[in-house]
């Protein structure tokens, strides 16, 4: 049997189609293709405006908190004797730090820092603040550093009727070193001074104190004030820490 142009057979045989409509197929095909390569290229291309279009968004460094500055903190502290041997001896004495409140200064907000000791009932109260990396005071002047290890922090020149007494720098010296004391060992970083003195009495003596923090608790050790005629030093050693409220 023959239909225009077509071939069929009864026995399965291959189906046959006109060159003009074989010709068409291929036409309509190659327009798919085409169509279909250049929805993908635009769907790319959408896709890579999309994302230079989202701005990149850096996090905000977070500066470990080493001050441990709330209101209601405070520590406790036993006196120790350190004699020029290194040798620690217990003075049985005790004093503390707390945290009183938070007070506004100049539009900034401080944390009123009061230690109280066996030398009267209160000290002149400080006034801190983390900033960055750094605790200051109303003042600006540096207490600490979690990060900066190479800058002199702090310095000060004592001059009385002319005289320069002594001379004093501070800088962190020990990042992330172990540090005993009764309350524990904790792993501290360590601002200390350098003091020059030139009183004629102790003229050229080099002395040195340090303040030790540890992450999340505060000040664990501290060099007291010393008299240049005296070698040794009194310090303070954490026994113990807290909250109130």
């Amino acid at each position: 049997m023959k239909l225009i142009g077509i071939k069929i057979s009864l026995c399965n045989k291959p189906f046959s189609r006109p060159l003009s409509l074989r010709i068409l197929t291929k036409a309509f095909s190659m327009k798919k293709i085409v169509f279909v390569c250049l929805a993908v290229l635009s769907i790319v291309s959408c896709k890579k405006e999309n994302v230079q279009d989202v701005p990149v968004v850096t996090p905000a460094h977070v500066y470990k908190n080493y001050s441990n500055l709330k209101v209601g903190n405070y520590w406790i502290y036993e006196r120790f004797n350190l004699d020029v041997d290194g040798n620690y001896s217990s003075l049985n004495q005790f004093d503390s730090l707390y945290v009183e409140k938070d007070t506004l200064i100049n539009g900034v907000t401080y944390a009123k820092y009061i230690t109280t000791n066996i030398l009267g009932p209160d000290y002149d109260p400080l006034y801190l603040r983390d900033s960055l990396h750094y605790t200051v005071d109303a003042s600006g002047t540096i207490y600490f550093s979690t990060e900066n290890f190479t800058d002199i922090l702090s310095q000060y020149y004592s001059i009385a009727s002319g005289d320069t007494l002594f001379y004093r720098h501070g800088m962190m010296t020990e990042d992330l070193v172990s540090c005993q004391v009764p309350a524990g060992v904790f792993v501290t970083k360590n601002f200390q001074f350098t003091w020059e003195v030139y009183i004629t009495a102790a003229a050229g003596q080099i002395r040195f104190s340090d303040r030790k923090m540890a992450e999340g608790v505060g000040l664990v050790y501290e060099t007291l004030d010393f008299f240049a005629g005296d070698p040794n030093y009194k310090v303070r050693k954490l026994l113990r820490w807290g909250h109130n409220g």
